[in-house]
């Protein structure tokens, strides 16, 4: 299956449509970057802003558009749909009948979930870096043992990481762009495993899971559990609308076992070979 899995990688990077999503990435931090130092022109350390605030996790502008739905489409078109294509032009037949039906749909499980993380995270991260290098930011200081500056007092459980963010408030913000990863990475699962049972248009697919994510979020505001927002989670810094990181890990490990049933389904079904 390793075998597989690195064929498929390379696949990849022989798509067309894998360039144009790294070509978009490239262009969001483009925007993203010229956005940051257009809202935050700091010229002096001591008028500076944390770094936190220039994250696009807290953008109201290019880093909204990619958080919303941009990322989430990006993430699932570089392998997401492979099956949909292969299944068109009837070459999975020959891939089953040479590596088997479970090392085949698991090795496109792994690399779809793999290019979504990677992909979803893409440009927050490099957007981040460039920030670091490029712009002067103050860090966290610490005052007291549950009490630290950085232009206000801040109490200690409106941060999800409060240690983390209190030694290493740059590596705190990697984390939350981390946390985004992984819920573009099960967007991106569910689009490859809705894929493996409808497959009536390549377009559809693509879009289904990010239409059904902002369905979910829109059903949690309407019954006021904003605290299960994926994006309450996203904050890197203090003032996040939600601390209690179990319960986020607990919803989307539940998306997963959706994501594994389903699969489990397609491999138990036995319908692609005739």
């Amino acid at each position: 299956m390793v075998q597989y899995i690195k064929h498929e990688l390379k696949k990849i990077f022989l798509r067309w449509e894998t360039w144009v999503v790294l070509a978009i990435c490239f262009a969001v931090v483009l925007a993203g970057t010229i956005e940051t130092l257009s809202c935050f022109p700091d010229r002096f350390i001591e008028t500076a802003k944390p770094r936190y605030h220039r994250s696009m996790l807290r953008s109201f502008g290019t880093g909204q558009i990619w958080l919303l739905f941009l990322g989430f489409i990006a993430a699932s078109i570089p392998c997401a749909c492979s099956y949909f294509e292969e299944n068109t032009n009837k070459s999975d037949i020959i891939l089953i009948s040479k590596i088997g039906r479970t090392q085949y749909y698991l090795s496109k499980f792994i690399v779809t979930a793999i290019v979504g993380f990677i992909i979803a995270v893409l440009p927050l991260a490099i957007h981040y870096v460039l920030c670091m290098i490029a712009v002067p930011g103050k860090e966290a200081l610490i005052l007291v043992t549950d009490v630290y500056a950085n232009g206000d007092s801040i109490i200690e459980d409106t941060t999800i990481f409060t240690r983390l963010f209190m030694n290493h408030p740059d590596l705190t913000a990697f984390v939350h762009i981390g946390i985004f990863g992984l819920w573009g990475m099960m967007l991106t699962l569910f689009t490859y495993t809705i894929s493996l049972f409808f497959r009536k248009k390549l377009i559809l697919n693509l879009v289904i899971s990010t239409i059904l994510s902002l369905a979910f979020e829109l059903l949690l505001n309407s019954f006021k559990l904003w605290n299960l927002e994926v994006y309450s989670y996203l904050n890197p810094g203090p003032g996040s609308y939600n601390t209690n990181f179990p319960a986020f890990m607990i919803l989307w490990c539940a998306f997963m076992l959706i994501n594994v049933i389903m699969l489990a389904v397609k491999i138990k079904a036995k319908k692609d070979i005739l």
